[in-house]
C-alpha cells in the first residue's frame, strides 16, 4: 500500500467530520439543557428529583459516548485508518468520563435541608424561608409558632 491510498477521500472526510460534530453537539447540547433544568430543580422551582435527573444525565452521557465511539470505530474500520486514532479515542473517553463524574457527584451529594419558619398569628399565615432557627420570637398568648423542615 502506498501513502496515497491511506488518505481518505474528501467526501468521506466530510462525512466523518459532520457525523462526529453532530454527535458531539448533541452530547453537549443535551447535557447543557439538563444542567439548566438541574439549576431550576435545585432552587425548588420544579417538581423533579435532582438525583433522578443526574442519573438520567449520566446514563445518557454513557450512551452517547458509546455511540460516538462506535461511529468512529466503524469509520476507521470501513473508511480510513486515519479516522478515530488513539488521540481522538482518549479525548472522547476523557470528555465522557468528566461529564459522567460531574453527574455522579450531583447524584451522591447530600440533599440540602431547607427549614421554613411558619408563623400562625390570628388569621395570618406567614412563611419565612430565610429563618434557620426553630423560633424567631417567643410565642405569646395570641400566637403559635412552629417550624417545619421541608
Amino acid at each position: 500500500m502506498n501513502r496515497r491510498s491511506l488518505r481518505p477521500q474528501p467526501d468521506i472526510s466530510k462525512l466523518y467530520l459532520d457525523g462526529k460534530m453532530q454527535r458531539y453537539s448533541l452530547l453537549f447540547s443535551v447535557n447543557g439543557g439538563i444542567f439548566a433544568i438541574a439549576q431550576l430543580v435545585s432552587k425548588g422551582d420544579l417538581l423533579l428529583d435532582l438525583k433522578t435527573l443526574a442519573s438520567g444525565a449520566a446514563i445518557f452521557t454513557i450512551l452517547m459516548t458509546a455511540d460516538i465511539w462506535i461511529f468512529g470505530a466503524d469509520m476507521r474500520i470501513h473508511r480510513s485508518p486515519t479516522f478515530f486514532r488513539p488521540v481522538g479515542q482518549a479525548i472522547l473517553l476523557m470528555i465522557g468520563s468528566l461529564i459522567v463524574a460531574g453527574w455522579l457527584m450531583v447524584f451522591t451529594a447530600p440533599k440540602p435541608e431547607r427549614q421554613v419558619m411558619i408563623s400562625l398569628q390570628a388569621d395570618t399565615l406567614r412563611l419565612n424561608p430565610n429563618t434557620r432557627s426553630a423560633s424567631s420570637k417567643l410565642p405569646s398568648k395570641r400566637s403559635q409558632e412552629c417550624c417545619a423542615v421541608l
